[in-house]
């Protein structure tokens, strides 16, 4: 049985409709993802473009059988090389970030932006724990093998990461 996720060996056109499909039922998604990682949509649309670009390659060579797990990893790491880029430039630039001030938000919105809030407080592996884990419901495992560390390591970073959560979001309530 043919995988549907995986590049046809067939003509161009068919391979571009292909992914062109599995972009529309992966994109949301990924949006997501990507926002829950960075906590800005401008960056996480960027993100997902260039993680799409990069799985397009590995497709069309045949060599991607599960889609979206590899697109989920594609997107982390390009989070967490991005972060790195960034820490290397501040330590030579010596440039801080401006962050821009957050609209007012009404009803619902006002729990989202406190659980964005409390998200932007965790370290860069914190939070890609928190969002895996619990947003994309992977296991401990799976975590830890797209993070490239031990299920230890996973366990620490989630209890870490949810406690800092529990105070930022206590501090954001008061």
């Amino acid at each position: 049985m043919e995988n549907p996720e995986a590049a046809p060996r067939t003509s161009q056109p068919a391979a571009t409709k292909r992914f062109e499909d599995l972009y529309r039922d992966s994109v949301a998604r990924a949006l997501r993802t990507a926002y829950l990682l960075c906590g800005d949509h401008v960056e996480a649309e960027d993100m997902v473009a260039q993680a799409f670009t990069r799985v397009f390659a590995k497709w069309k060579d045949g060599s991607i059988e599960n889609f979206f797990p590899y697109l989920r990893a594609a997107i982390v790491n390009q989070r967490m090389g991005g972060l790195r880029r960034l820490a290397i430039e501040r330590s030579h630039a010596r440039a801080t970030l401006v962050e821009s001030g957050a609209g007012t938000f009404e009803g619902g919105l006002v729990d989202r932006e406190f659980l964005r809030v409390a998200l932007r407080s965790l370290t860069a592996r914190q939070r890609a724990t928190i969002v895996l884990r619990y947003h994309e419901g992977l296991s401990e495992k799976e975590t830890a093998a797209i993070l490239g560390v031990r299920v230890g390591t996973v366990k620490a970073h989630a209890s870490r990461g949810l406690a800092r959560m529990r105070v930022e979001l206590l501090k954001e309530g008061e």
